[in-house]
C-alpha cells in the first residue's frame, strides 16, 4: 500500500514490486472538522491586518528546504515595492532551526520572519495567512497542502513528486521547480499584488 501514485512508483522502481500488487491510497483529512475551525487571531501572532503573511509548516530539515523559503522572502522584500508588507512563519522544528535563527539575525529579519515552533493550532494559523509554501526536494504525500486545500489556503509547492499528485498548476495551486528560490519569489511577489 502507498499513499500516493508517485509513492507506489517509486516502490515498484526501487523494490522491483510489480506495480499490479502496489494500492495507492490517498491520505484524507476531515474537511468538515477544517471548515469549524477559527482563524486565529492575528494580533496574538504578532501580525497587522495589512501583512501577507506567507506560512511554512513542517519540520525544519534539508528535505522541507525551509532556507529556499527564507531567500525568496529577502528577494521580494529587496525587489518589491511591497515587499515591506511580508511576513514569514514557521511552524515545526527540526535540525536547521539554529540556521534559521543565524540568517535571520544576520539579515536582521526579526521583524518579518518568526519561528513559531511546533504549534498545535495549525489549521487556525493556515486560516489567517494569505498562503501556505511548501519547498520540499522531495514528498510522498504532504498532508499540509492538503489541510491547507481544505482550509482555503492557496498552496505554492516545489514540483516534486508528492506535491505533484496533489497540486495542479495554475488550477489548484502553483509548482515551481525544487531549489529554485527565484522561481518562488516569483510566485510570490504574483500573490502579494
Amino acid at each position: 500500500v502507498a499513499v500516493s501514485q508517485s509513492v507506489a512508483q517509486a516502490h515498484s522502481d526501487l523494490c522491483r514490486i510489480p506495480k499490479d500488487q502496489i494500492t495507492a491510497i490517498p491520505n484524507g483529512v476531515d474537511v468538515e472538522e477544517i471548515s469549524r475551525i477559527p482563524a486565529a487571531d492575528r494580533n496574538s501572532l504578532g501580525l497587522s491586518a495589512n501583512d501577507f503573511v506567507v506560512l511554512c509548516a513542517g519540520r525544519l530539515t534539508e528535505q522541507k528546504s525551509p532556507l529556499d523559503v527564507l531567500n525568496a522572502v529577502m528577494q521580494i522584500r529587496q525587489r518589491s515595492a511591497d515587499g515591506n508588507r511580508i511576513r514569514l512563519l514557521f511552524v515545526g522544528d527540526g535540525p536547521l532551526r539554529g540556521m534559521l535563527e543565524s540568517e535571520i539575525a544576520r539579515h536582521h529579519l526579526h521583524s518579518t520572519v518568526t519561528l513559531c515552533g511546533w504549534r498545535p493550532d495549525l489549521t487556525s494559523i493556515m486560516k489567517a495567512s494569505n498562503v501556505l509554501v511548501l519547498a520540499s526536494r522531495w514528498e510522498g504525500a504532504p498532508n499540509v497542502i492538503l489541510e491547507a486545500q481544505a482550509a482555503g489556503l492557496p498552496v505554492i509547492a516545489s514540483d516534486v513528486d508528492g506535491c505533484r499528485d496533489l497540486v495542479q498548476d495554475g488550477t489548484t495551486g502553483r509548482l515551481f521547480t525544487a531549489g529554485d528560490v527565484a522561481q518562488l519569489a516569483k510566485m510570490l511577489t504574483e500573490q502579494l499584488s
